[in-house]
């Protein structure tokens, strides 16, 4: 389809009293990510991973895939300019207990994480988070621990292959890659695909970077003027900004996703915000689905 798509994440801070010579934990932080497509026309392909990225923002329980893909489906049929969104929000006063979990998480929930955020693909072991984990952790630790480079990163297709047991067709086509542009039908949705065209290391170093820059901040806990600590969260906030991404979509659903089972490690995944809307002209009114556990 065509659209016009815009993200966000935004580090916040606000004092709840004025303080002279104020000190960063007289700060509440939060945490923005925010996600909204436009599209004047819809294809099957986009909207089935828009429902899969609300997913895995956890705007929908994994058992609702289906049933939300036809609601919207039904919904927007034939309709143009239509409206799609993800937000997630760590509340003020909650984003702290974050800093340093994020900067320290170890390699198997990181793998979790980049299994789970995967793009959709109609395949058995590919259609939600937690069948992804089972899947292709052990491919995303074995790439972790790897690090490839050129052309050792085209051996994945046969790691694939050996290691996605529990889908044998899922494994045959991720062993089809083949390199060329980016493109859904090229493959970019596969394994090798996403290590090829986008920057998984440069997406775990930003937000761990990110968090743990904020972490130590906190910790020094030295006295700023107030100039001194926005242009540290602004500094901050320029980290998480995934300088050096092809695309933005695979890396936001990582963070969403990483925070949420970061937080789920500490017992807060309930504080966690997540919402997904679609928004739609219908006659002369404006009609609007919510998504929200």
């Amino acid at each position: 389809g065509i659209n016009d798509r815009n993200w966000a994440i935004a580090v916040n801070a606000e004092m709840d009293a004025s303080v002279k010579t104020p000190h960063m934990n007289d700060f509440n932080f939060d945490l923005t990510l925010h996600w909204e497509d436009r599209q004047k026309k819809t294809d099957a392909d986009e909207l089935t991973e828009f429902v899969n990225m609300a997913t895995i923002w956890n705007c929908i329980p994994e058992s609702e895939f289906d049933n939300t893909l036809n609601e919207i489906r039904e919904a927007i049929l034939n309709l143009r300019n239509v409206k799609f969104s993800c937000h997630l929000n760590v509340p003020k006063g909650e984003m702290d207990r974050l800093f340093g979990a994020l900067a320290n998480a170890n390699s198997v929930l990181i793998a979790n994480t980049l299994a789970e955020s995967m793009p959709y693909a109609n395949y058995a072991f590919r259609k939600s988070p937690s069948i992804r984990r089972i899947a292709y952790n052990s491919i995303w630790q074995k790439y972790l621990e790897t690090e490839p480079v050129g052309s050792e990163v085209r051996n994945f297709a046969n790691y694939c292959q050996k290691y996605i047991v529990q889908d044998q067709h899922l494994a045959s086509w991720e062993a089809q890659y083949n390199s060329g542009p980016m493109t859904r039908d090229n493959g970019a949705v596969s394994f090798v695909g996403l290590i090829e065209f986008f920057s998984v290391y440069q997406i775990i170093d930003n937000v761990k970077s990110g968090a743990g820059n904020l972490d130590r901040l906190l910790e020094k806990n030295k006295p700023y003027n107030l100039k001194k600590i926005m242009e540290n969260v602004d500094k901050i906030d320029d980290v998480f900004k995934f300088k050096g991404a092809n695309d933005v979509y695979f890396h936001l659903n990582f963070m969403a996703r990483y925070i949420l089972n970061v937080a789920t490690e500490l017992g807060m995944q309930d504080l966690i915000e997540t919402v997904a809307s679609v928004e739609y002209s219908h006659g002369n009114s404006t009609k609007k689905l919510i998504y929200s556990m």
